[in-house]
């Protein structure tokens, strides 16, 4: 070790012993720089990285965590505005959990907490107003929590208790302001569930009693769908034109990427229109079919006798003994009796179907094709073509039209003449570019000539390639002439790389 310290520092003598004054400025700058820059690195190196630990603060919250932070003896920055405190990057999540643990922040509200420490004398009316402000202030917390919302504030109207008021006289409302994030927005479902979320938390709230409006009073809540049949059958929603909207983006897609394949880029345009029907459908079908005999009875009675047939006078006459005798006649009977019993299978089909909405009404297809490209005896089988890709259907009351018009292309000439000006520009510049390295280059190779060679023709005195490894030096005069000092730097060069130096001297010798 003591070995390579002693030659190092012979290395450094020697070459400050050989440096002129140029050079010796160079290398103090390089060794302060190199100095500082390690300084630098070093002091940010220990310098902890700050994170911050809570942002948009309220200036309550803000004092209680830097209170905290100074008991807990832990370093910290606060931001210009005072909303944003940073901390040590290795202690942010030990920190927010020890502040969690005693309730801060608070958000700048105030919640069920305000019941901890009740106050003796207070009255209905105190309760009340208290209870109003700890919901609020529960809500506010909820509601901030969402990741689209920096900033929330919740004002519940609640109805006054009183024997004397009228039964549903009055109604509780709500109403929330919210200050989204930068580049962030709710979504429908959001504000639907936001608002549930407020009427469920609050006795007697309906959720039509809830407005939500943003930073720049803007209402949120309107035309919301709540779940009303009317609504849904007045108007589409918000889903349903999207349904419609990606429908017909994909079946222009589709035709529109065959006839460019056919036709070329931009040859072809195509626009679809559908019409869907949104309306849910039950189909409850009963089909009976032929009857099939299952079984069968067939019973038959038949009955034959005779029977005397009273005959007389009626009354007591023909009663009385001793009279004429009655006379009687003799009367046949028959009877048949058929009963046949026939049971039938019968084929029943029951169809219970739900039609999902959504399904196509009609379709309305129009297609350009450029007159320039297309014939016109092949506007027919364009046309077939892409009612068979799209599926249009005639007795459904589908539309499509085909026609060939000539496209005009003069913005498609004006931007290839852009690109063609922008690709000669680019041009320009890379033969610039060249131009000026090879510039600069001639440049240097012409100063370096003119440093090696001699002013005036002045021719110095030869020197032996001997001469010049001994560091032979020529002798100085009082005032030295550029010659000599050029010979003096090439003393230097020899004694530094005497290999090099002979080697360009044979170059030369050989040359000549």
């Amino acid at each position: 070790m003591k070995e390579l310290y002693a030659k190092v520092r012979e290395k450094l003598m020697q070459f400050w012993q050989q440096a002129n004054q140029t050079q010796k400025i160079l290398a103090l700058a390089a060794a302060v720089t190199v100095v500082v820059a390690i300084g630098a690195i070093l002091y940010f190196y220990r310098q902890p990285d700050y994170q911050p630990l809570f942002t948009n603060l309220e200036a309550a919250d803000a004092g209680a965590i830097t209170a905290k932070l100074d008991e807990m003896k832990v370093p910290y920055q606060v931001s210009a505005d005072g909303k944003t405190i940073l901390v040590p990057a290795d202690q942010q999540a030990s920190i927010r959990l020890k502040l969690a643990s005693d309730g801060v922040p608070t958000g700048g509200v105030v919640g069920f907490e305000l019941f901890d420490q009740p106050k003796f004398g207070e009255t209905d009316t105190d309760r009340q107003a208290k209870y109003q402000r700890a919901l609020e202030g529960e809500l506010t917390r909820t509601i901030m929590r969402m990741n689209e919302v920096e900033q929330a504030r919740v004002h519940i109207v609640l109805p006054q208790n009183s024997l004397f008021a009228l039964e549903n006289e009055q109604e509780a409302r709500a109403a929330v302001m919210l200050k989204l994030k930068p580049y962030q927005k709710l979504k429908e479902e959001q504000v639907v569930g936001l608002i549930r979320l407020v009427a469920n938390s609050v006795k007697g709230l309906k959720p039509e009693n809830v407005t939500i409006v943003d930073s720049n009073m803007q209402s949120l809540s309107d035309d919301i769908n709540l779940g009303s049949e009317e609504k849904n059958s007045s108007k589409l929603t918000a889903s349903q034109l999207e349904l419609k909207q990606q429908l017909e983006k994909d079946m222009e897609k589709s035709a529109q990427s065959m006839l460019d394949r056919v036709f070329g880029q931009g040859k072809a345009v195509v626009r679809v229109t559908a019409e869907l029907d949104f309306d849910r459908v039950e189909i409850n079908k009963e089909d009976w079919g032929d009857k099939v005999t299952r079984s069968e009875q067939i019973q038959e009675e038949n009955q034959k006798g005779s029977s005397t047939i009273p005959q007389g006078v009626p009354g007591t006459t023909t009663n009385i003994p001793g009279y004429q005798q009655i006379t009687q006649q003799n009367n046949s009977s028959e009877s048949n009796k058929s009963n046949k019993i026939r049971n039938y299978e019968i084929d029943r089909t029951q169809e219970h179907r739900v039609v999902a909405p959504g399904s196509i009404k009609r379709l309305s297809v129009a297609v350009m094709v450029d007159g320039q490209r297309v014939k016109e005896d092949q506007v027919g089988a364009v046309q077939e073509v892409v009612a068979s890709a799209l599926g249009v259907d005639t007795a459904r009351g589908d539309m499509i039209k085909v026609t060939a018009i000539p496209f005009d292309t003069s913005d498609q000439q004006a931007l290839a003449a852009e690109l063609t000006k922008a690709e000669k520009m680019e041009l320009y510049k890379q033969i610039a570019i060249w131009a000026g390295i090879a510039i600069v280059l001639i440049w240097l190779a012409f100063m370096l000539k003119k440093v090696l060679t001699p002013k005036g023709g002045i021719q110095p005195e030869p020197v032996s390639v001997e001469q010049l490894l001994a560091g032979v030096s020529i002798e100085k005069t009082e005032e030295k002439s550029e010659l000599e000092k050029i010979q003096e730097e090439i003393e230097q060069l020899a004694k530094k790389e005497p290999e090099n130096v002979a080697g360009l001297l044979r170059t030369w010798l050989a040359e000549e």
